[in-house]
């Protein structure tokens, strides 16, 4: 392993053991590996005993929802809000001030709008509250820092979990190797290393999310540390899925295979029509010069062998089956005049 990345490792290992509140950040569009990285990390690290939650801003895709504990995916980091957000539709002018007055116990949020008036609903209303945010914040396919502005703070720690070299290699520990060919390799490194538990369904996630980021394991990025996590994970109760086979354009029959007979007839007729055309030119041209000539008619004879041969190399060969040898080996032993009538006489005898 990359000396840098082991270091990683190691640094990561004892920001998780000192931390109690960890965040899980999965970047937008998350693929079957990033969400199962992501969700396995937070199965092992609950069961560990951490206060863990994961988020993600973009919502679970069908792919996905067959991993273990994808419901426990959130939008925001929960706990003691710090933040509410009023939300509501705006299009440019329609409101013109916003106020507050406090009422007793109550604030009231004021919205004046134009002459039109307002024209959103309080259903179109959302309440937006962002949680305290957790000590350290782990994100999974995450390009730059700019995307963790909103669930971050200052004090927070960042550790950056990636496989691309497009990321820019932001936070406190920086986990970004490309040699890895998928983030559900790295969450088995991680567990492995710290000794955190893993269950049938922390493996079963974790083999799920190789084998898709892997193509089954036939990608040539497929890393020796997806193997070797493969194995891990098998012994841990995880069970290989069986995906359709690709169709291949290849294994279908071309219209050339498909038609081959029907070339082959056309050609022979081919070659016989221009054969009984040449023997017709032959035999006018003969006529006009009286008669035909020897050396037209062995000219003639020529390109029609030349003809059939051609034939002959269009056609498939078969194989004689020894049943054939057989009988072909019996044949030859026959004499010429089997198949001759016989004449038998008879002897007289004398009284």
């Amino acid at each position: 392993m990359n000396p840098i990345i082991q270091k990683a490792f190691e640094s990561l290992t004892s920001e998780l053991l000192s931390s109690q509140t960890v965040g899980i950040v999965v970047g937008e569009n998350a693929t079957i590996d990033k969400m199962a990285a992501g969700l396995s990390l937070y199965l092992s690290l609950s069961a560990g005993g951490k206060n863990v939650q994961i988020i993600s801003k973009s919502n679970p895709t069908v792919e996905v929802s067959n991993l273990v504990g994808i419901d426990r995916v959130g939008k925001n980091f929960e706990g003691n809000t710090k933040i509410l957000t009023i939300s509501v539709p705006y299009r440019e002018g329609e409101i013109e001030k916003v106020s507050y007055n406090i009422e007793k116990d109550k604030l009231n949020v004021n919205l004046f709008a134009e002459e039109n008036g307002i024209s959103f609903s309080e259903r179109d209303v959302e309440f937006i509250g962002k949680g305290s945010t957790p000590s350290l914040v782990i994100a999974l396919g995450i390009p730059s820092a700019e995307k963790l502005q909103e669930v971050s703070g200052p004090e927070v720690k960042i550790v950056n979990i990636d496989t691309s070299l497009s990321n820019t290699q932001f936070g406190d520990i920086v986990l970004v190797d490309s040699s890895f060919s998928s983030f559900s390799e790295i969450v088995s490194e991680i567990i492995k290393s710290l000794g955190l538990p893993m269950d049938q369904d922390i493996a079963q996630n974790l083999l799920d999310g190789i084998t898709y980021a892997t193509n089954n394991f036939t990608s040539p990025s497929t890393s020796a540390y997806a193997f070797g996590a493969a194995g891990i994970l098998l012994m841990n109760g995880a069970k290989r899925t069986i995906n359709a086979p690709k169709i291949n354009a290849a294994s279908f029959p071309q219209p050339t295979q498909l038609l081959g007979n029907q070339n082959r007839g056309q050609m022979r007729q081919n070659n016989q029509q221009r054969t009984g055309q040449m023997m017709q030119n032959n035999r006018n041209n003969n006529q006009n010069r009286g008669g035909f000539q020897k050396n037209d008619t062995r000219r003639l004879e020529e390109m029609v062998q030349k003809m059939k041969s051609q034939e002959e190399m269009q056609k498939p060969k078969i194989e004689q089956s020894p049943i054939e040898n057989v009988e072909r080996e019996a044949s030859s032993d026959v004499p010429d005049d089997w198949f001759l009538p016989k004449v038998f006489k008879g002897a007289k005898k004398n009284n």
